[in-house]
């Protein structure tokens, strides 16, 4: 080894073991003197250094390396002024060219230590592949050659302006603004693409933003990374595509973090498009800097592709208290931003940002089209295509055009019927005041009941204002606004104006069903089944104003009691009320359930058609998507097509909605039919058993129906039905009987419900204790309690069938849900008798029906851990009840 190098490591070990990053500056001016060449390789070592330790240093401010070259110091016919820029590879500095003509220019030129042939080919890659840009939206190269020392650099005009980012919120500019500028960086990167180039390091401090004649112009700098599509840019390009991870992981798209590079294409510049994009709307990147810097390297290339990005209008609604900046930088209130960047730009980010790069815009180009499309009020081709979108669309366009016309049809008719009813006019003038007002208090009311289904409070609240200034009943206001929290997410505040509503007018039928159902999706079962009887049996107020509204919320209400009737119901009333289109989604989810229930494919079909109102005015609504989900899923279950493809769209704009347990349950089940024991089908169960409520039941037998013991022993349950599915898991693991027992012993003490109890028979039934079983079912039938729900019906049924006090239900039922707990209660009581093989065949009949009810997940894990024994009780029962795997 050289007494230089034996020299460059010792200097290097006490700058890091004993000099912070900031001072070694200093150090290596008093270490390593005039010395340039024992520096650069200082320098190099330093650099290797500090990049090894985290994958996102790039992500963070430059850090302040000494200048290779100093002010004053010649390179060709170039003077140094000073030093502007330090890269990965390159440093860049302010030149000034003397002859042939005089200006200043930008000049970058490799740094010392950094002359890797994978460094120097992507130096030379990027020297060529500037060489062959001719746009004004593209840095140009001017010359290009070598140092004194050997060192490549090129040299390419100066551009004096501002990271994009940087510039936009300097200037306040406008969501409009932004995009004029954005579509001017597409244009650049689709000329590159047109060149043969990529340039696979796309974000705003490679877009500079200066201005011209007043105007701002974008330059994309910077094609260090850039990668050839046609030929190589250089016969050493080869060495930079190897094992090396190339761009920055905020921008990266998921192809990029292969290691090899050899599959990023342009789709993977339009990736990074879509995240700047993003910041420019929203003033952050999908995944954030801060989680990424504590991450492994592993797990950051995990998230950029795995992560789905919150669509951009939801991540304005949780910037919290940067909201105000954000708002201010966009020239716009923070309530209002969110308005301006959901729909078309929500739709066409997203489309951009996709994982799969063959559902991304196909060029650059055609993710600017879209933004203009956006701009001129034209439909856009990422958002799926509805009659109501349409004509909004060309209302935009149009609304002289449309304003004008309407006035003169108005005028037309007041001229027409003016003469003839003038003579009426002094003695109706009263009740057309009144009819006028009745109207009105209609028409806002049910823009209020649009909204609140949309779970959109912003538009709610004023409207709401405005109505009590129109006269209309402040307990009304407060339902609609209760409604629109219970659908964004907000149950505690949903409730909280429930409550008040009551408070001021007790009669308010529609908000009594509310509240009910806010009480079912908080999982709060206790105050559901007190208030459930009482409520579902009210009937609407005779005021024509309220009777519609009242009907409808019951009829909610009644959904999740039975189906059948809530449907019918709900048909009737939305037949007769046409423009409430959003609430429509209840009614295409009763129909779903009834159809589900019964195999009735009537209803099925029914469902589909009630739902594509809400799809036309509502398609990214959570409430909206659940349902649809859930339509296909009953679709799957009794044997009919479905388009796979829009199903997985409504699979992927759920996962946003993490908040929402409805959400977390419905992508669950489905992936349970499509993607069983597929990562992502684990991981929403996951989410589902963590969400605290009685859904976590369903996880906790789904798990157990795919073996996770370890998961679901201990899970961290409160309510009644999670504690039985966890405790019906311990009954079938020989030393947890007992703590089973416990749970079985506690609950039949504290619950009533006729679940309840169906579920603690099915506990009791699988710890083999009969007699209890038997006794306990005649104590409850005793009690004679009152129906509630259809399906207690069958819940008593199977206890008559314990009890010996009737057949049960029946095994020729119509209903494939009466069908299913025939034979799985008649398993059970097989099972406990010890009839393994008795039990095994009613459970392979509960299979073949798939209900999707609870009972379902329970009779799959059984199918698997009820293996029937050759031959002799003794090893039939020490083989169902060991729950080996």
């Amino acid at each position: 080894m050289s007494t230089i190098s034996e020299n460059a490591k010792a200097i290097f070990l006490e700058a890091v073991e004993q000099h912070a990053p900031e001072a070694w500056p200093n150090f290596l001016d008093q270490a390593c003197g005039e010395d340039r060449d024992l520096r650069g390789m200082v320098e190099g070592l330093l650099l290797a250094h500090a990049e090894k330790d985290s994958l996102f240093d790039r992500v963070g401010e430059t850090r302040d390396y000494q200048p290779i070259f100093r002010a004053g110091q010649a390179i060709g016919p170039y003077q140094i002024r000073e030093q502007i820029g330090d890269g990965g590879m390159g440093v860049v500095y302010v030149a000034e060219q003397e002859k042939p003509l005089r200006r200043k220019v930008a000049l970058k030129v490799i740094k010392p230590g950094m002359d890797s042939k994978a460094v120097l080919a992507r130096f030379d890659a990027e020297r060529n592949a500037l060489a062959l840009m001719n746009h004004p939206n593209i840095a140009k190269v001017l010359d290009a050659g070598t140092t004194e020392q050997g060192h490549p650099y090129f040299v390419m005009e100066l551009i004096q302006g501002k990271l994009i980012t940087e510039y936009c919120d300097q200037k306040k500019l406008t969501i409009p603004e932004r995009l004029d500028l954005f579509t001017q960086i597409c244009n650049a990167v689709q000329h590159a693409h047109s060149k043969g180039v990529i340039h696979r390091d796309i974000k705003p401090s490679n877009i500079l933003v200066t201005e011209i004649d007043g105007k701002p112009v974008p330059k994309v700098i910077d094609f260090g990374v850039a990668k050839a599509l046609g030929a190589n840019l250089t016969d050493r390009t080869i060495y930079s595509s190897f094992q090396s991870l190339v761009g920055t992981p905020l921008y990266m798209s998921p192809e990029q973090t292969q290691l090899s590079g050899v599959d990023v294409d342009t789709s993977s510049d339009v990736y990074s498009l879509g995240i700047l994009l993003y910041e420019l709307l929203t003033g952050t990147t999908p995944l954030s800097p801060e989680e990424l810097r504590q991450a492994a390297q592993d797990e950051v290339l995990r998230r950029i592709r795995e992560t789905e990005p919150p669509r951009p209008s939801n991540r304005i609604s949780a910037l919290g208290e940067t909201s105000s900046q954000v708002s201010e930088c966009r020239g716009a209130q923070p309530e209002q931003l969110g308005r301006l960047v959901r729909g078309d730009l929500d739709w066409i980010v997203l489309k951009a940002l996709e994982k799969d790069r063959n559902r991304r815009y196909k060029t650059a180009d055609a993710f600017a089209a879209d933004i203009g499309r956006h701009l001129t009020n034209e439909p856009v081709e990422a958002r799926p295509p509805s009659m109501a979108y349409r004509l909004s669309c060309f209302y935009g366009r149009n609304r002289f055009l449309v304003g004008t016309l309407t006035a003169i049809c108005i005028m037309a008719t007041i001229s027409g019927f003016g003469m003839a009813m003038a003579w009426r006019e002094a003695t109706r003038e009263r009740d057309r005041y009144a009819s006028l007002l009745n109207d009105t208090h209609n028409l806002i009311i049910d823009k209020m009941l649009h909204y609140a289904f949309l779970g959109d409070a912003e538009e709610v609240d004023p409207l709401a204002h405005q109505a009590r200034e129109l006269g209309v009943p402040s307990d009304l206001c407060l339902t609609l606004q209760g409604a629109a929290r219970l659908h964004s997410g907000d149950n505690e505040a949903a409730r909280e104006l429930l409550v008040t509503a009551l408070r001021e007018n007790e009669s308010n039928v529609a908000a009594e069903a509310m509240l009910l159902i806010a009480y079912y999706h908080d999982g709060d079962t206790e105050l559901w089944r007190q208030h459930v009887t009482e409520t579902i049996n009210r009937v609407p107020r005779s005021d024509p104003e309220y009777a519609d509204l009242d009907a409808l919320f019951l009829g909610y209400a009644k959904f999740y009691v039975n189906f059948r009737e809530s449907a019918d119901e709900l048909e009737g009333l939305l037949e007769k009320r046409p423009n409430w289109l959003v609430p429509r989604a209840i009614l295409a989810a009763a129909q779903g359930e009834t159809a589900n229930s019964h195999g009735d494919m009537d209803y099925l079909h029914k469902a589909f058609r009630s739902i594509e109102g809400p799809r036309a005015v509502a398609s990214e609504n959570r409430f909206v998507l659940v349902v649809q989900l859930f339509l296909y899923k009953v679709a799957l279950r009794l044997g009919e097509d479905i388009d796979h493809g829009d199903a997985e769209e409504v699979v992927r704009l759920l996962a946003s909605h993490e908040d929402y347990r409805l959400a977390n349950m419905m992508r669950a089940e489905y992936l349970q039919f499509t993607d069983e024991n597929s990562p992502r089908e684990r991981e929403a169960w996951e989410k589902v058993l963590n969400d605290g409520t009685f859904f976590a039941s369903y996880a906790i037998a789904a798990l157990y129906a795919r073996k996770d013991i370890e998961r679901v022993r201990d899970a961290s349950v409160n309510d009644p039905e999670s504690r039985i599915a966890r405790a019906m898991v311990l009954a079938s693991l020989p030393n947890e009987k007992e703590r089973a027992r416990r749970v079985y012993d506690d609950l039949r003490e504290t619950e009533s419900s006729w679940n309840i109890r169906y579920q603690l028979l099915q506990l009791i039934l699988l710890l083999r204790d009969f007699d209890q079983a038997r006794s306990d079912c005649i104590a409850w039938l005793a009690e004679d309690r009152a129906i509630i729900r259809d399906v207690d019906s069958l819940f008593r049924k199977s206890m008559e069938l314990i009890a010996g006090t009737g057949e049960g239900p029946s095994l020729q039922a119509e209903s494939p849900h009466e069908q299913f707990r025939a034979n799985y209660i008649r398993a059970l009581r097989a099972y406990c008798d010890r009839d393994f093989l008795t039990a095994q065949s009613y459970i392979a009949a509960c299979t073949q029906i798939r209900t999707g009810c609870l009972e379902m997940f329970w009779a799959e894990a059984f199918e698997q851990r009820w293996p029937v024994a050759a031959s002799g009780e003794a090893s039939r029962e020490s083989s169902a009840g060991s729950g080996s795997e």
